[in-house]
């Protein structure tokens, strides 16, 4: 039996605020998540219970991909909770990266993204893996996928 796996570990939590992106975003290859949570009342603390999974999405350079994505807006008109980024360096090619991105979105079905069926995910591998490291939350540790 064939099995893919990678690592991701995910990186920082900026804070998007009325579509002013934070200059400190690496623009690097990789994926991205975009989260809503709640701030807990003065002490800037995120509130972990609330953290939802608004969106999924790859990029070659993601400050560059983030800054000029089309449905920021809507994303705010339709949360009520701060939004926030976290990243995952992700080099192996923009091929293999949507690949990770679409297992990821099948795992987890994120507010926004489109969903994906299990006919969309890479099929050259019997058991497909990806590891959440770091500031991973609300993905969990781990998803894995037999695809026979």
């Amino acid at each position: 039996m064939k099995k893919s796996s990678i690592t991701l570990n995910w990186e920082g939590v900026w804070k998007i605020e009325d579509d002013e992106f934070p200059f400190d975003i690496p623009d690097i290859e990789g994926i991205y998540m975009v989260i809503s949570a709640k701030v807990i009342n003065g002490t800037g603390t995120l509130d972990r219970s609330s953290y939802k999974l608004l969106y999924i999405g790859e990029a070659e350079k993601i400050r560059s991909k983030i800054i000029k994505h089309e449905v920021w807006s809507h994303w705010k008109k339709n949360n009520k909770d701060t939004i926030f980024l976290k990243i995952a360096k992700c080099q192996v090619g923009i091929e293999k990266r949507k690949k990770i991105e679409r297992f990821l979105v099948y795992n987890t079905k994120p507010v926004f993204n489109e969903q994906c069926g299990k006919e969309d995910l890479p099929i050259e591998a019997d058991t497909i893996e990806v590891i959440n490291t770091g500031a991973k939350l609300p993905l969990k540790d781990r998803y894995i996928l037999d695809t026979y």
